[in-house]
């Protein structure tokens, strides 16, 4: 990452990466976690809520326009840091952690605010951009903020105002 953001000779750097991904936090241990958080807020009398992820790859076209970036593309080299193969295993993996959420949240019995399938009903919306398939733009940001305002306004924990 260094030899990326100091404009070094990527190629040569690119023989330290990882040639297989293993994930930091495994899935079992994310769903530990998860349960831990539950546990440790519920003990201090909190409303907990358990949100999944979006991404930027809401529809196949959307995957295709990212598997098409060149291999210079700071995105794609984001993925080579974590030897992930293709958008499409970024995508699965991803949902393999989102499902993981819901069931955790079916199993606690708690809500589960479904923020990927927020974003799915606002395809063509610019949530993410082309540099980086992770992290939201403001306009994702700003639909985040809007869903779980009106989460809290419909479980009467906020009032709107008139």
């Amino acid at each position: 990452l260094h030899a990326w953001l100091s404009g070094a000779d990527v190629a040569a750097a690119e023989h330290k990466l990882p040639s297989q991904w293993t994930p930091t936090v495994p899935l079992a241990d994310y769903k530990h976690n998860l349960r831990r958080i539950y546990e440790i807020a519920r003990a201090q009398g909190s409303t907990v809520w358990l949100l999944t992820s979006p991404d930027a790859l809401l529809s196949a076209t959307d995957l295709a326009r990212y598997e098409q970036l060149p291999a210079n593309a700071s995105a794609r080299f984001l993925l080579n840091l974590s030897a992930i193969p293709s958008f499409e295993r970024l995508t699965e993996i991803h949902h393999t952690y989102n499902d993981a959420t819901r069931e955790v949240g079916a199993e606690l019995g708690i809500r589960v605010i479904d923020m990927d399938a927020m974003y799915h009903e606002h395809t063509g919306s610019q949530l993410f951009s082309m540099m980086d398939p992770v992290h939201p733009t403001q306009a994702g940001h700003d639909l985040e903020a809007e869903t779980l305002y009106g989460q809290l306004v419909s479980d009467g924990i906020v009032h709107s105002d008139p």
